[in-house]
């Protein structure tokens, strides 16, 4: 009877160590792909280019280096377009003076509007780098439960062992005088009281500690939700600077239009050169 519990048990501990063993190289196999793709660090050389991601870090500063640079000009050649419109239009000294507050207080709303949108878009990536940050603790987290498993699992090999010197003990029973076999009997039977009950704890331990892989790997999966929130919240700011940047665009052209038809007429030169006067007046 006791030579098929032992079995059975050596059965049933095998095949939860393989399982244990599969599930913890996928977790290890994730979160590799995972670091790979957004730059986190594993102490490991990044790939080189994982600075093309879209939403990469790095990326996003230099795109928004680029819509600082392009808005500044923007707002030089708004400043220009006004010049030049009310140049074409023949306006007054005074119509000239209120039309350039006008546009200085254009200018300075548009000057906000790009201040605040550059705002909301660091504090989408700073929101980006937090829920990084988090993810890559539960990785940590994660990793260490692993190690604490992998060290139970060792322990569990051991008892395996004994289990195994203990079936050789019982097959040679029968070359044992009567009072010797009672003896092993009593220790076997007190061993193996022992090991079912260390069993039995490792088997909480082990439910216990994968109990808490799954909730990391639910927080895993939360915190990855809220990046691609955090994302297309970051996406949907940068649509809004587009039409923004177009309807500039829209402008410029119309006032490089202008400025090659004042070109071709005649005395634009001089007509730039007291206009230039009137305002440093």
């Amino acid at each position: 009877m006791l030579p098929l519990l032992n079995a059975k048990c050596v059965a049933d501990t095998t095949r939860e160590i393989q399982q244990f063993n599969d599930a913890k190289l996928n977790i290890q196999a994730f979160k590799e792909e995972y670091s790979r793709k957004v730059g986190l660090s594993d102490n490991e050389i990044q790939d080189e280019n994982v600075a093309n991601l879209p939403l990469h870090p790095d990326a996003l500063l230099v795109e928004l280096d680029d819509y600082k640079a392009l808005i500044d000009r923007c707002i030089d050649q708004k400043v220009r377009e006004g010049i030049w419109q009310i140049l074409f239009e023949g306006s007054s000294l005074e119509d000239l003076s209120f039309e350039r507050r006008e546009l200085e207080y254009a200018c300075l709303t548009l000057q906000n509007e790009h201040e605040t949108s550059m705002s909301e878009i660091d504090g989408f990536y700073k929101d980006m780098e937090s829920i990084a940050e988090e993810v890559e603790e539960s990785y940590q987290t994660l990793a260490s439960r692993v190690i604490e498993l992998t060290r139970t699992l060792d322990e569990l090999r051991v008892e395996q062992q004994e289990l195994a010197r203990i079936d050789a003990l019982v097959g040679n029973q029968n070359l044992l005088t009567v009072e010797t076999a009672r003896a092993q009997v009593d220790e076997l039977t007190d061993g193996y009281v022992k090991l079912s009950m260390a069993n039995d704890d490792r088997m909480e331990t082990i439910y216990d500690l994968a109990q808490r892989v799954e909730e990391g790997e639910r927080e895993v999966e939360t915190l990855l939700a809220e990046m691609i929130a955090a994302e297309g919240e970051a996406s949907e700011a940068l649509r809004s600077q587009g039409h923004k940047d177009e309807e500039l665009e829209r402008q410029q052209n119309w006032y490089n239009s202008m400025l090659n038809l004042s070109h071709q007429l005649d005395g634009a030169e001089n007509i730039d050169s007291n206009l230039t006067t009137q305002l440093q007046q």
